[in-house]
């Protein structure tokens, strides 16, 4: 399988991710240290936490969907490995994470981190086997996958659009991937394929066939992401 992937973006991402998280943490000590050495500027103390507050934030955000172990681009490349040269991988420069092309059409694979038991009941998504404090901070933030998928194949098809100048372009198929081997998935009745690690490149292997980029089309979405066929 052809890799295509933005380290600079990831790691940039990543460090601000980093940075904002420990001057969240500086600002939080330092409005600490005003109430007890300065009480009557209660305003400062009040702004720090709230200050403080923020940035911590930001930086569980940032932390959260870039600072993962491994990065989001290898875990996907990961969930897909054995797949030959004629699937290419496109990781954040397409306007969906992770834009896959295949033999029998186009892809997005939103890739999911959490643990537990993941279930859809036909009307929203659960989770259950992680702690409260967790989802609080955003590390098993859940959400809504199946429209954030669509969300991810309807950005790849603006961009596609964009790039070949042309309404026309074939139709992009979301899928959700749960990345943890541990995630227990049961979500049949999901509006778009959600599909435990083990069962992603069976999936991808055995999809139906639909239209796809024409060789010349493929050629300038690759010229676009700055790669030469």
């Amino acid at each position: 399988m052809r890799k295509i992937s933005n380290p600079r973006m990831l790691k940039r991402n990543k460090q601000i991710g980093n940075i904002s998280h420990i001057a969240g943490l500086l600002v939080l000590a330092g409005g600490l240290a005003v109430t007890f050495y300065l009480p009557e500027r209660l305003d400062l103390s009040y702004l720090s936490v709230i200050l403080g507050f923020i940035l911590v934030n930001i930086g569980n955000t940032f932390t959260n969907r870039w600072g993962k172990v491994p990065p989001p681009d290898e875990a996907v490349d990961n969930l897909l490995k054995g797949l030959d040269n004629r699937y290419t991988i496109v990781h954040y420069r397409l306007g969906a994470e992770h834009a896959l092309f295949t033999p029998n059409g186009i892809v997005t694979i939103l890739g999911k981190y959490e643990r537990g038991k993941v279930r859809f009941d036909g009307k929203k998504w659960r989770q259950s086997g992680v702690s409260g404090f967790m989802k609080f901070f955003g590390a098993e933030a859940l959400g809504n996958p199946s429209a954030d998928s669509q969300f991810e194949s309807e950005a790849l098809t603006r961009k596609l659009r964009k790039i070949l100048k042309t309404d026309d372009v074939p139709p992009v198929r979301p899928v959700i991937a749960f990345v943890n081997n541990t995630t227990q998935v049961e979500a049949d009745s999901s509006p778009v394929p959600a599909l435990h690690a083990s069962k992603v490149k069976d999936y991808i292997r055995h999809l139906p066939k639909n239209p796809t980029l024409r060789p010349e089309q493929f050629r300038q979405v690759l010229e676009y992401t700055g790669v030469k066929d």
